[in-house]
């Protein structure tokens, strides 16, 4: 049963929650925060360059960058986070009771750790971050979460974030 459980909620490669899984814990965050006026921060993640990657080094290596930043993106986390593997090489953290300055600082110090990290290679990653103690909905956090990544990768290697008075860049 309990592989079942985790094989329906986690990524199989990484052992992270899946999308699925995510997104189903971000309507919870949604839910709380409206209920108790309180603040949280979402992060999307993607690998630079992992294509590339792919292509020169083989899906070995990438697989084995994937199960490495997994693991960075573990051991970052407070009990109360949530990380999921977004899809491909993008990923997601939930920051509940963070606003848009901690998350920022959140993600400048995973960004720099990253790329300090010895993958055998150079990797970096790009996050884009959006803060919110607003109504949004799942999908409108998510789109703007996703034009903050966007942004990021446009500038390589970058923090971008999103509040409702527009974009914030480190």
């Amino acid at each position: 049963m309990k592989k079942l459980y985790f094989g329906a909620h986690n990524d199989a490669l990484t052992g992270l929650y899946n999308r699925r899984y995510f997104n189903y814990k971000l309507d919870d965050e949604i839910s709380r925060i409206k209920r108790t006026q309180s603040v949280f921060s979402l992060i999307l993640i993607d690998i630079d360059n992992f294509k590339k990657v792919n292509d020169t080094n083989g899906h070995l290596m990438g697989d084995e960058i994937l199960k490495k930043l997994s693991c960075i993106l573990k051991q970052s986390m407070r009990s109360i986070d949530i990380v999921a593997r977004w899809g491909g090489e993008e990923f997601a953290i939930i920051l509940p009771e963070t606003d848009l300055n901690g998350a920022r600082t959140f993600a400048e110090r995973l960004r720099k750790t990253v790329e300090k990290y010895d993958f055998g290679l150079q990797v970096t990653i790009s996050l884009g971050i959006v803060s919110t103690c607003d109504d949004l909905t799942l999908d409108e956090l998510l789109t703007q979460a996703d034009e903050a990544l966007y942004t990021a990768k446009e500038k390589k290697n970058k923090v971008v974030a999103y509040s409702k008075f527009g974009y914030c860049e480190t």
